[in-house]
Order: C-alpha cells, then structure tokens, then sequence
C-alpha cells in the first residue's frame, strides 16, 4: 500500500511537555510530566495567559500570513514537523535536513554537513529536559544532538528499524522511537524494542501519546490503535469501533486524549474502554485527519491531509482557513509558539499565522481595498471608499453598503460627517453631497450654489451653519443659502482639503500652499512649502498643528511655525492625518507607514530642550497589508469612543488599539551560536581559549524571536580591545581583526525599543583569552628593551652628528618635493574626475563610483538609487539664446543639483550633452523620490527664461528614478538602464515631471 505521503503528522502529547517544561508558553501540552494531566494543563494555561492565541473572532484573510519556502532558505518546502526549544528556536524537520529558525536565518543539518546523520530526511524532532535534541529520520535512524555534539543510533545499535517516524520523551527520562520496524525505548543506555510478536497491533508505529497514568498509545499505520502499559498491549481496530487502521493523529487536550483517522474518523481515547467516537458537528466526515492544536485561548486547530487547516470547537462549528494561493491544504503539524503564533509544517512550507497589531477590512473582508475616509456614527464606523460607496461596520451586523442604488449620488466618497442632527453627511468626487437622514437622502450640488460637485471636506460650525471644500472654494451653507470664499478673499492658492475648527471658534483651511485661518470674515493665510497641506489639528496647549504632503509635521504656537525633519527623528515626510489617542502622543498617518510620537517630545524639540524625539513606525511587519495610508479627504483618521485609532489605507480599512500598539512581549534570550578563529569553528563556550595565531574572530549570535524579527537591533564591542560599542543593526554576526595578547569579553546586546532602558535591552557575555607569541611575553619584551635601549645609547654616541646634518638636508629636500608632488596629485585627480565646464563629476567617475558602491550595497544589503535627469528642449535653448547662454545654463543646473543632495555620498555627474545624472547610495525608492523632486523644484526655482519651450517659460527637467533592492537588479548597468527608461517615460509623458522604476523594488503585500 503506497501510504507513505500519509505518514506525516504532529507527535501528540509528547512534544508539549518538552516544550511547556522549558517554557510554559509554548503551547503542545501533553499528559506525560504528571499522572494529573487535567490540572497540568489548567495551570500551564495560566501561565500562558500574558500571551495571546489566534482571535476566534478574527477572519482567516485579517491574520498575518507568512510563509517560508526553499526561496527563503529551508533546504526544502515539505516540512513534516516544528517545536520551539527552551531557546526560542523553531525546530524543523524537513524532507532535506534539520533546520534551526531564529525568525530570521535557517540553519541546517543534514548527511552532507553532519556525519551522525545516516539521512537528510526527518521526520521527528523532540527536545530532553536537559535541552538536547533528538531528531528521526527516514531511512537512518535517529541522531542525538547536545550542543554541537552529534551520535546517531540506528538497526544496527537495537533500533527497531531505520525508519523514525516520532520520538517520544517519557517522564522517567526514557526515550520512545516510533519506527517502520515497531516500539523502540532507550533506557540508561540499553535499546528494547517490541513489535507485534509481543502483541503490538501493528509494526508500523506512527504516532506515540502518554496517558495520565503513565501508558503509552501508539497510533499504526496499518493496524489501529494499541495501549502499552510496560509489559502488555491491549488493541483497537475497526472490529473495536475504528473507522480505520490508518491511525495518523493522537493529541491530548483538557478533556483527554484525541485520536484521528486518514479516513476522517475523531475519536476519544479513555483507558481501556473502546474509542469513542466524538460528534463531528459541522466538521467534515470524511476530512483527513493529520495533527490537532488546542491553543492557550481553547480553540481547537486541525490540520488535514489535502483540506486545509480548521478551527474546530468540538461537537460545534467548524471554520476552514483559505489563505489564498498559497494557502497549505497538507498539515502534517501545527505549533502554537511562545508569542501566540500559529506554525504549520505543511507539504508546500513553513507558514505563520499571527495577529498583528492592526485588524484590517479590505475588499477580502466585504468592505474595499481603496478606502477614503472614517468616521463613527452611533458606535458604527462609516468608511467612505473609492467607487464602492458607503460602508457602516456594526458589531452585530457586521457590514453594510450604501450605493446610487440606495439613493446615493455618485459611488466614491471623499468627506465625511455626522452633524448635530445625527444626519450623516457623505461628500462625494462629482456628485455633490448626500444629506443621510434615516431612510432618506438628499443631495447638495452644483445647482444648488456649490463651486464644485468634487468635495473634499465637510465641517459644521459651532454656530449651526456647515462648511465645505470643494473645488473652487470653501462654501458656507446657512439658513438653507450658500456663501463662497475663494483665493479671490485672501485664501492660499490650491484645493482646500481639510477644515478645522479651534477652541476660539476659528476656521483653519488646509491647502495646496498653505494654511488659512477664518475668524469671521477675517482671513489671515500662511504659505507653506512641502505642500499641500493635507491637515491641521488644534490640541489643547494652545498649538496648532500642520500635516504636509510632502513637507512633514510643523507646529505653529504663538505666531512661531517650527518644523520637524529627519534630523529631528521624523522617519517620514509625508502626514496624511494626525490624530491624538487618549494619552496624548500623535499618530501620524504617511505614505510609509504610521507613525506614533509623544506629543511633549515635540514640544521638548520645537521648544530647544531637547535635540530629538523617538518615534515608532508601523508598516507591514506590524500586520499592515499595506504601509500607504491614503489623505486629502476629511477625515482620513479617527478616534473612536473606546479609544482605538481608525484609518483609511489603499489596502482597506486598518483599526489599532494605542493601549496594545506596543505590548510587553516574551524577553529577548541572546544566543551565541558559534565562534569562529581564522574562519574556523571554535565554540561557543563561557570561555574560550584563542591561540597565538588567532588572527581573524568571527562570532555569530542572534536573539529568537518569531513576531517581527526584523525589528531587533544589536550591537556589540569586545572589552580589552575596543571599549565602544559597534552598532550592528539586524547583522548578526561581530567581526574581529587583529587581536592583541590577553583576557577580553566579548559583549553583544539586543533590542526592539533602542538601548536607553537598560530593561528592555537583553546582554549576553564570551569571555576570551588569547594567547601571545613567545616575542609578546613580558620576560622578552623586558630583555628586548634592556639590549635595545644599550644598542641605541651606542649608536646614537656615533651617529649623531651625521645623522643631525643628513636630517637637516633631507628634511629640506623632501617638503620640497612632497609640496610639489601632493599639488601636482591633487590637480591631475581633480581634473580626471571633473566635468570642465559645470564644475560637478564626470561620467567616468560617476562609473567608477557606482561599481564600488554597488558591490557595497550587495554585501551590506542595503538600497542604492539612481536618478537620471536631462534638461527639457535643451537644444531648442541653444539654438535660441545661444550656445554661450547654453554653457551658462548648463553650469546654473549643475549648481542646483549639487544644493539639491545632501549627504556627503551622494554623487552629481555630468552624464552627457544635457544630462546629469545623481546617485544616492544607501537609499530607497520613497526618499529618492524625495530627493528628486527636491532637485526639480530647485531647477524651477532657478527661474532661468526658455524663450522656445513648449513645457514652461523656463527651464525645466524630467527625471527618471530607479531604486536597486539586491536580488531584484542584477547589475549597476541594469539600474541606470532602468533610470534612463523611466526618464523617457517622464519625456513621453510631457517632462517637467518624475518617473519611477516599479521593476526594482519589491513590493510587499
């Protein structure tokens, strides 16, 4: 019988042990560590309670679903089985080795690398007490591991068979082999093995579970079930009440032991008496049975064998999980980690389902992807979407629409507001607006005195009447007539996108240029750069607070604008919306992410207290879909009554609780893995012993961590050798090179909040000791100074003289020619890099420049961009002022550029003719972008006159902007062939504009 693609499933109760007794967190609870399994398993449970599982409450599509393949390192993508050690590793065993996972790098062992190991296929893994591990393997036997220590035990030591199907650690420090060949226990050093000449149902044992009392059930592939409580076996088959002798899963939760079929059948075990079998409710009969998770919440998880995963409440309701394309439909095992993640071993990868900190409703959910504004309504929350309508989300009914079928003008909503009334107001982009009423709904438009049926913004005033942006100004609607202030009455050019209101009753417009403020027909405008201004919010100290586009965060308090950049901490310049949460800090929406900052580190900085804020930015990693929110409409954020943060995203609808936005996870545990000496292993140990020829030190470390990985930071320094700290980033590896005699520690530290609370930073120490040669010992240096001070008191009785006169002309001669030399250097370097006639880089060196920061890039992997910028109708310029006015233009542009990037490795060069090109190392597509729209502004700004442009009536660029992520570009002439592609784009599509390359960069979803 071909049932071997079925042998693949979870151990039961057997690994939760292991794990729970290192870690009360992880969650595989088994009966075995207690004869009291029901108590065990309530007090581990407590334990476990800081840490939660999988909301029930949550869609399969609004959890966070990674998944890790042979493209991301596993050495192949059928993973059969995953624990977590006492460390904080993921364990795995998978169809081409043992792999370790740190959350971020696998590492495997296997018969090419590890000799013990007689084949790379494995199939279990358990962990000792004493933190040892034992992994089984098809076709080899099993491989003890301790440390870097490996011994394999297999036929030929008294194993049953070579073929390891589970491993099992019993209580009593006995180890359990299920093997192809029957039972195998090893037992202070003695292997006994049973099969079924000693009454074992089947020799094809698949599965092993200790029950409360101390027996083990043993699940077969061709036989049923058997009972082995140390000297007989009692056996269960379908003459027993089986539905089937292909037994692949046993699991153990509060109420007992579980046992499941290939064929689908669920029982419960419960001593001797017969299996039972359980009420399936709406779970599938014939849904094949592999491996069963009961997480620290209760909920019961079920793998199968070609259906997918399932939450099952037993006997109730039962949810299959579609995750998409890349959904797994075989589970041979399932892990709840320490941080309340979700792991499947699957035929098709290793995959992670968590909850990330935002909960998102998006086109998957019912609602849509592209969603414009927010607002709450009788404890509703109304999103308004781009050509989907009107969405109100209710705890009970969950989601309703509203549509032109329902009444509304147009499908694409742009404002938002509920007015005293309890009338929903919904503007929308070209058909006025929709004065909600209950059932009805009535519009406002252009025939009824507004500028524009494109709005933007809807206020109501203290005083009753209502305010609306749209296009061509701000309309005042009152006692049923409509009043229009234009830039005509003093307000700053462009659309007005926002209203607010402050405590004096003011007005605040929020514009392409600026800000304007409205105190009863007093009109009083602010020109600000970096626009449009996308939001202004008034707090309660008497600031007012500005949101840019492009121009970042400013304040302006008693009549003082102060603006916040990079240099202050900002991680983004661009605020899409700003909403305060109960404890004062400032969330900021962007087109990178959202950002979370205390509001009185701002002040401490606008104020000259302090030189910089920290701030927290969410994106992906923090479960986001995507870390683009979307602004320009009212509202484009809101806080909710119970507190919690919603905003509008081009990847849906995204809520956040600020009192959960950062919580208190599992300690960070520092690893030293490995030492290595002259790249050689040499550890790791508590203290190692370095020869004198120890010339190069690597050390590699890292801290296991499942949720966000990525957001550990480390750094390290080696005391007695170099006191400061080196910072490290993600890197997980501290390189050492020339290594002087003696002690030293090495010391590495780690975190996710920076290394100013010492709580919060996690230390691990080496100590060190390398030995000098016998030249660097004391008693040699001593008698080498004794002969060497005797020798030169000699030489110099001698050579004094001479050597004073010989000084004297020497010294002379040689800063004669040094001067000479080092002037004739600096010119000819000068001028082989230089462009004659603008002053910047050539395009010789430019190459040469990219080709070494390119191999940079590659080993550090790190961005690095290129923009390509050529000067519009430059020949018509030419040919109209003159080539004498072409060279002035050339050098004024030249100019611009170089004021236009700002750290010391960014590069201008001349590329030819008209075109320039920059280089920006280091750096990813969102501040490239950045960059060139700040060069073409400064172009512009030139107001240099084109007397023959059919673009402006001065000169303009076009600009190209290729990003490299590695992987992603294979070479330095591939990204400038990019940049230069989308520099014609920019010509084709009328210049004067900025292209990006979408090819390059990554997208994540």
């Amino acid at each position: 019988m071909k049932i071997m693609i079925t042998i693949i499933t979870m151990t039961v109760v057997k690994k939760v042990v292991a794990k729970c007794a290192a870690c009360p967190q992880a969650r595989r609870i088994s009966y075995r560590r207690s004869r009291f399994g029901r108590t065990l398993l309530l007090v581990l449970a407590g334990a476990c309670a800081h840490a939660q599982a999988l909301d029930p409450d949550w869609q399969p599509s609004q959890f966070q679903h990674d998944t890790y393949t042979r493209e991301d390192g596993l050495p192949a993508d059928v993973v059969w089985q995953v624990i977590q050690s006492r460390q904080g590793y993921l364990w795995l065993g998978t169809q081409n080795g043992l792999v370790r996972f740190d959350g971020v790098r696998f590492k495997t062992f296997d018969a090419q690398n590890t000799p013990a190991f007689g084949a790379s296929d494995v199939r279990a893994v358990a962990e000792t007490d004493s933190g040892a591990l034992w992994a089984g393997t098809y076709g080899g036997g099993a491989v003890h591991m301790t440390g870097d220590r490996f011994t394999g035990l297999t036929r030929a030591d008294g194993l049953a068979d070579d073929i390891v199907y589970d491993i099992h650690v019993a209580g009593n420090g006995s180890v359990w082999f299920a093997t192809a060949g029957g039972l195998s226990r090893l037992r202070d050093g003695e292997i006994t093995s049973w099969t079924t000449d000693d009454g074992l149902v089947a020799n094809r044992v698949f599965r092993i579970a200790e029950a409360p009392d101390g027996a083990l059930w043993l699940a077969t592939l061709t036989g049923g079930l058997s009972l082995f409580d140390g000297e007989t076996f009692t056996n269960f088959t379908p003459a027993d009440g089986l539905d089937s002798v292909q037994m692949h899963m046993l699991y153990a939760d509060e109420t007992g032991l579980l046992a499941g079929s290939y064929t689908g059948g669920l029982f419960r075990l419960d001593g001797t008496a017969r299996p039972t079998p359980l009420a399936r409710g709406d779970l599938p009969a014939d849904l094949p049975m592999q491996a069963a998770l009961r997480d620290r919440d209760g909920n019961l998880w079920i793998g199968s064998y070609g259906s997918g995963l399932w939450r099952w409440a037993i006997g109730g309701q039962a949810t299959q999980f579609d995750l998409g394309d890349d959904s797994p439909r075989h589970i041979f095992d399932l892990l709840e980690d320490r941080e309340g993640n979700l792991w499947l071993a699957s035929m098709n990868g290793l995959h992670r389902l968590g909850e990330g900190l935002f909960r998102t409703w998006g086109a998957p959910e019912g609602l849509a992807d592209t969603t414009f504004v927010v607002t709450g309504h009788g404890g509703d929350i109304l999103v308004g979407s781009e050509g989907r309508g009107l969405f109100r989300l209710t705890p009970e009914a969950g989601i309703r629409r509203m549509t032109t079928a329902d009444g509304l003008s147009s499908n694409s909503i742009s404002a938002l507001m509920v007015d005293s009334k309890d009338r929903i107001w919904a503007g929308t982009f070209g058909g006025g607006i929709n004065i909600i009423d209950g059932q009805t709904v009535r519009q406002v438009g252009i025939d009824d005195g507004l500028t524009s049926d494109h709005v933007f913004a809807i206020h109501e005033h203290d005083d009753g009447s209502v305010w609306i942006a749209a296009e061509g100004g701000v309309n005042r609607l009152i006692d049923g007539r409509i009043e229009t202030i234009t830039a005509d009455d003093g307000l700053t050019a462009g659309v007005v996108r926002h209203i607010m209101e402050d405590d004096a009753g003011r007005l605040w417009f929020s514009a392409g240029d600026g800000v304007t403020r409205y105190d009863d027909g007093a009109i009083e405008s602010w020109r600000l750069s970096g626009g449009p201004v996308s939001v202004t919010w008034a707090d309660d100290r008497g600031a007012i607070w500005i949101g840019m586009r492009n121009g970042g965060l400013a304040r302006m308090k008693d009549g003082e604008l102060f603006r916040f950049d990079r240099s202050h901490g900002m991680p983004q310049q661009s605020v899409m919306a700003i909403v305060a949460d109960a404890s004062g800090d400032l969330w900021l929406t962007g087109s990178s992410g959202l950002v979370r900052v205390s509001r009185d580190a701002l002040d401490a900085v606008a104020e000259g207290r302090a030189a910089r804020f920290e701030t927290r930015l969410y994106n992906e990693s923090d479960g986001l879909r995507s870390s683009q929110f979307l602004g320009g409409f009212q509202p484009a954020g809101f806080r909710a009554d119970d507190g919690r943060l919603w905003f509008p995203t081009n990847r849906g609808l995204v809520v956040i609780d600020p009192d959960e936005a950062d919580p208190i996870g599992r300690p960070l545990d520092l690893v030293i893995e490995q030492v290595r000496v002259n790249s050689e292993p040499a550890g790791p140990a508590t203290e190692l012993q370095l020869p004198a020829t120890a010339r190069a030190l690597e050390i590699d470390y890292t801290a296991p961590r499942m949720s966000a990985p990525e957001r550990i930071r480390f750094r390290y320094r080696l005391i007695g050798f170099d006191d400061e700290w080196q910072p490290a980033g993600d890197r997980r590896t501290a390189y050492f090179t020339g290594l002087t005699p003696g002690p030293k520690t090495f010391e590495v530290q780690a975190s996710t909040t920076g290394f100013d609370n010492p709580s919060e930073v996690a230390t691990r120490r080496l100590e060190l000791y390398r030995a000098p040669f016998w030249y660097q010992t004391w008693w040699f240096i001593c008698l080498a100074l004794v002969a060497m001070a005797f020798a030169a008191f000699g030489v110099y009785r001698i050579a004094v003289r001479q050597s004073r006169l010989r000084e004297r002309r020497l010294e002379s001669l040689v800063n004669q020619r040094t001067r000479e030399l080092r002037r004739a250097l600096v010119k000819v370097e000068r001028i082989s890099r230089m462009d004659g006639l603008t002053g910047v880089a050539n395009r010789r060196y430019f190459e040469e420049r990219l080709a070494r920061l390119w191999s940079e890039a590659v080993k550090v992997q790190v961005p690095i961009s290129v923009i390509m910028l050529d000067i519009d109708r430059f020949k018509q310029y030419n040919d109209s002022a003159g080539h004498q006015a072409g060279d002035d233009c050339l050098r004024q542009v030249a100019a611009a550029l170089e004021s236009g990037v700002v750290r010391e490795d960014d590069l201008v060069a001349r590329y030819g003719g008209e075109e320039f090109v920059v280089l920006l190392p280091a750096t990813d597509q969102a501040a490239a972008l950045a960059v060139a729209e700040r060069i073409r502004a400064a172009i512009a700004d030139l107001r240099i006159p084109h007397p023959d442009s059919d673009v402006a009536q001065v000169v303009t660029i076009s600009l190209g902007v290729a990003t490299a992520q590695t992987g992603h570009i294979d070479s330095p002439a591939e990204l400038i062939e990019r940049a230069d592609r989308a520099l014609y784009r920019a010509k084709r599509a009328g210049r004067n504009r900025i292209v990006e390359d979408m090819a390059g960069t990554p997208r994540t979803s």
